[in-house]
C-alpha cells in the first residue's frame, strides 16, 4: 500500500476484495510498526504523527475492514469465524530509555487489540496481541 493511512488500508481491502469475491478471511495479521527508537528529547512531532497513524488508526482501518469481512463467513469446524493477530512489543508493557517515541503506539494498538477482543469475541472473532 501507499501508507499507513486509515483511506490507503480501508482501499487495501477493497482491492483484495475485488481481486477475490467470494474469499474467506480466517486469518488477518497487522505486522506494522514505526520505530522511533530515541531519547524523549530527541522525538520529533513528525515521529509522534508515524508512530500514531501507522500503530493505531491504520491498525483501527485495518481491523474495521478485517471484522466485517470475518463477520460474514459461517463458523468455523472448531466454532469460529475468524482471528486477527497484531504483532505487538515489549515496549507496549514497559517503556525503555529509549522507546518514549515507540511505546506510547504500542500500548495503543495492545488496548485496541484487548477492547476489539473482548467485544468480538462474543461473534466468534479472537483478536489478540502478540507481545514478545
Amino acid at each position: 500500500i501507499e501508507s499507513y493511512t486509515y483511506a490507503h488500508l480501508t482501499d487495501a481491502f477493497t482491492l483484495v476484495r475485488q481481486q477475490w469475491p467470494g474469499a474467506e478471511l480466517r486469518v488477518a495479521l497487522y505486522n506494522v510498526s514505526y520505530p522511533a527508537f530515541k531519547g524523549f528529547l530527541d522525538v520529533t512531532e513528525d515521529d509522534v504523527n508515524l508512530g500514531l497513524e501507522a500503530n493505531l488508526k491504520a491498525a483501527y482501518a485495518f481491523s474495521r475492514q478485517a471484522i466485517l469481512w470475518i463477520k460474514e463467513q459461517s463458523i468455523d469446524d472448531n466454532g469460529k469465524r475468524g482471528t486477527i493477530l497484531f504483532t505487538g512489543a515489549t515496549a507496549s508493557i514497559r517503556g525503555n530509555t529509549m522507546t518514549s517515541g515507540f511505546s506510547p503506539g504500542k500500548s495503543g494498538l495492545r488496548a485496541l487489540a484487548q477492547s476489539l477482543n473482548k467485544e468480538f469475541g462474543k461473534s466468534n472473532i479472537h483478536v489478540r496481541d502478540h507481545t514478545t
